[in-house]
């Protein structure tokens, strides 16, 4: 059975530091645990995307590649860590 994604943006033409500020404007929308697809065609785009879902606590979990089109599906995060104010670490939310 496939799943379908919650959400789609459409990152074509754009560099990759837009395209993974539209995946972080359009990700909260997305359920947690939901599955959030951002559309491409910079192939420079998924390398800061994969370092970008890793340090939010999210996953690139997939990419597909239709003619120039990049099709990278990322799954959000349960719980997001959060960290405090200054701070410019990630910690995990209290028990």
């Amino acid at each position: 059975m496939t799943r379908r994604v919650d959400f789609v943006t459409d990152a074509r033409g754009r560099r990759p530091s837009v395209v993974i500020a539209l995946a972080q404007r359009w990700l909260p929308l997305v359920p947690p645990g939901g599955l959030l697809e951002v559309l491409a065609t910079d192939p420079e785009a998924e390398m800061p995307l994969r370092a970008w879902t890793h340090a939010s606590g999210d996953a690139l979990v997939g990419r597909l590649l239709d003619g120039d089109v990049y099709h990278f599906i990322i799954r959000r995060a349960d719980v997001h860590a959060e960290a405090p104010p200054g701070s410019t670490e990630m910690l995990a939310p209290a028990a």
